[in-house]
């Protein structure tokens, strides 16, 4: 027999059979010096637990037959933490029963209790639904942006010379040099890796005997190319020639004429491939000040390769993006964007701000980055500058006054009804931001977030989703918004929401059944819902 140790301290003794049945918690089960097992479970009532237990031992029981309403959801919120599938069941089908084609009117007289007095609590204060982690991040985007048709096809001609023998042109090579991001298995299709490796060893050590500009530029085409078809370069340059590449960079700043600048895309180039993390010692401010340099004076080609060279620092050395030059840089990204707007460089400021969001607060400067993520909302970096303000919205306010907030939240929103270029119809990265407003935003954010009816009439569409991820997602969201409304219900059958969270408490998995009741009951006691227990999630 196992004891089980309840939240007001009452004791269950339950078999063995039981346990593996009711999957307790490995971590709550303790075994005594006399061998006997106790399972502290300080998150659940003795009467739930009772019920449970009855449950597990006469599964046809009417246990669910004229339950009070807030019985009935710390049951769901039992089954779902036990793992007990037909108990889950059971009580979905009975909560869709008391909302499901009902008017309010009905549904509030269902829910009314006057047993059930909520704790205290002022209008400001409401249930949120969290995550541990963020579903829609995707720390792998940092290092791989999806291609576009263009890409793909410059690629494919690129493999087609290759496989005719045909030798390229000055102008096709940079081409090929100006894509950083490339698939690695398409490289190994016509690269050989360790050929390349070996050459790239070969060119490395060759560039510190360099004495004239014409060997720097033979030396530096050398490394380009051999390391187009690997990702070597943080095993083969040293210390050295970091240093040597950088004071060459810098030497081209104070004068560089029209032919030198195949030397400067060469070694900016190459510095975007670096793994700083390896070179730790051949950093210092005044390589971010260089980079920098190049973005506000230089070209368009050697500026976004610039912008590159920076979030690949930035990522892996957050240490020297202090405040100061965290403003410097903010600026100079942003000037570069402005002046520059082609795709690439939107997407490699994009993906800036994904890393110095990731890794930095940005609490000095929120409102810059915010309106250079707007800028990039309305470009095809879209999804990256989403990536980038989840990272800043998680878990924390977004502290930028009304107005911005109000036209950031409205071309989120935009985002949802009309996903851009037409290839996502649940845009989830733009649904992200909203989820985590709807969580950590202020009292004006959340205002303006309800006040526009169009985000819960297509909430009521994304919440049928074929992805799992995002059904929940939109789930959370009606939970948080509804928790912020006295009797939200009404605005949720207004925008025929009650159908589709019914739709899921009857056919869904379980956690998303756990968020569609969230939302339910938040909907109906808005701020004032506080259940007896709040299961954690299982690991």
């Amino acid at each position: 027999m196992t004891t089980l140790i309840c939240a007001d301290g009452v004791l269950n003794e339950v078999p063995e059979a039981l346990v593996h049945r009711l999957k307790l918690p490995k971590d709550a089960i303790d075994n005594d010096s006399t061998g006997n097992l106790t399972c502290h479970l300080p998150h659940i009532t003795d009467k739930v637990m009772s019920m449970v237990i009855d449950f597990c031992h006469n599964p046809d029981a009417p246990i669910h037959k004229n339950l009070d309403s807030m019985i009935l959801f710390d049951l769901i919120q039992a089954a779902h933490y036990f793992e007990i599938k037909s108990l889950m069941d059971l009580t979905c089908q009975t909560l869709v029963s008391m909302v499901k084609r009902k008017c309010v009117k009905e549904i509030m007289e269902k829910f009314t209790n006057k047993k059930y007095q909520p704790w205290a609590q002022s209008s400001t204060e409401r249930i949120k639904r969290l995550h541990e982690r963020e579903t829609f991040i995707k720390p792998s985007t940092i290092d791989c942006v999806q291609r576009s048709r263009r890409v793909t096809d410059g690629l494919s001609s690129i493999k087609r010379r290759f496989s005719e023998g045909k030798f390229l042109s000055k102008e096709h090579s940079f081409y090929r040099l100006s894509y950083i991001y490339v698939d690695t298995k398409f490289q190994k299709s016509y690269f050989d890796v360790s050929a390349a490796a070996a050459a790239a060893a070969a060119a490395a050590a060759k560039l510190l005997t360099c004495k004239s500009k014409n060997d720097v530029r033979t030396v530096t085409s050398s490394l380009v190319s051999s390391l187009d078809g690997a990702q070597a370069l943080a095993d083969h340059l040293k210390h050295d020639h970091v240093a040597l590449l950088l004071k060459i960079l810098d030497q081209l700043q104070e004068q560089c004429t029209s032919d030198d600048r195949d030397i400067e895309i060469w070694v900016l180039s190459i510095l975007s491939r670096v793994r700083f993390t390896a070179l730790e010692n051949a950093m210092t401010e005044a390589t971010i000040q260089l980079l920098l340099k190049v973005m506000r004076d230089s070209h368009y080609v050697a500026a976004y390769l610039a912008v590159f060279a920076l979030t690949n620092i930035v990522k892996v050395l957050p240490k020297f993006i202090g405040p100061p030059v965290e403003s410097n840089a903010l600026t100079c990204v942003n000037t570069a964007l402005s002046k520059y707007g082609r795709r690439r460089m939107e997407v490699h400021v994009a993906m800036f701000f994904v890393t110095i969001c990731r890794t930095e607060d940005l609490s000095h400067h929120v409102e810059l980055a915010v309106t250079t993520l707007q800028k990039l909302l309305e470009t095809e970096a879209a999804e990256q500058a989403c990536y980038a303000l989840q990272y800043r919205t998680y878990g924390k306010e977004l502290q930028i006054d009304a107005t911005m907030s109000r036209k950031l939240i409205g071309k989120l929103i935009e985002i949802i009804i009309k996903p851009p270029r037409g290839n996502c119809v649940y845009p989830g990265y733009a649904l992200a931001v909203v989820g985590n407003i709807a969580r950590w935003g202020s009292s004006d954010q959340i205002k303006i977030l309800t006040s526009d009816s169009r985000i819960l009439e297509r909430l009521g569409m994304i919440i049928i989703a074929d992805c799992k991820k995002i059904r929940k997602e939109a789930c959370q969201i009606i939970s948080n918004i509804a928790a912020t409304m006295e009797g939200s219900i009404e605005e949720l059958n207004t925008a025929r929401l009650t159908d589709p969270l019914c739709r899921l408490l009857e056919d869904d998995e379980a956690d998303v059944k756990m968020e569609a009741a969230w939302a339910i009951y938040n909907s109906i006691y808005g701020s004032k819902f506080v259940p007896s227990v709040t299961l954690p999630p299982r690991e």
